[in-house]
C-alpha cells in the first residue's frame, strides 16, 4: 500500500512507501512538538528522494539554524534551578 503526500502533483514524482510516508509524517509531528533531534531521526529511517522529504528537512535545517541562533557558540545552558546545589534537599 502506497500513499502520496506531495503537495505539488507531478506525474514523474515517484510515490512515498507506506512506511517512509509515515516517517515523513511522524517528522513533521515532532517538529511541530519542537522536538528537533526526533524529527531529525524519523529523517534517518527515509531513503528514498522525494520533494516533500527536501521539504521537511530544509524546514528542520532552518529549526536548527533559529536555535542556534539563540545560544551563541553553541554553549550548553544549565537550567536555573540546577544552579543552587544548596537549596537541593536529598
Amino acid at each position: 500500500m502506497e500513499t502520496r503526500i506531495d503537495t505539488m502533483p507531478n506525474r514523474f514524482t515517484k510515490r512515498l512507501g507506506f512506511e517512509q510516508a509515515l516517517h515523513l509524517k511522524a517528522a513533521e509531528c515532532w517538529l511541530a512538538l519542537g522536538k528537533i533531534e526526533e524529527a531529525r531521526q524519523e529523517m534517518t529511517k527515509i531513503t528514498h528522494a522525494h520533494p516533500d522529504v527536501s521539504h521537511v528537512q530544509k524546514k528542520i535545517d532552518a529549526e536548527i539554524r533559529y536555535v542556534r541562533s539563540l545560544i551563541s557558540d553553541d554553549v550548553m545552558l544549565i537550567p536555573y534551578w540546577d544552579s543552587d546545589s544548596e537549596t537541593r534537599t536529598e
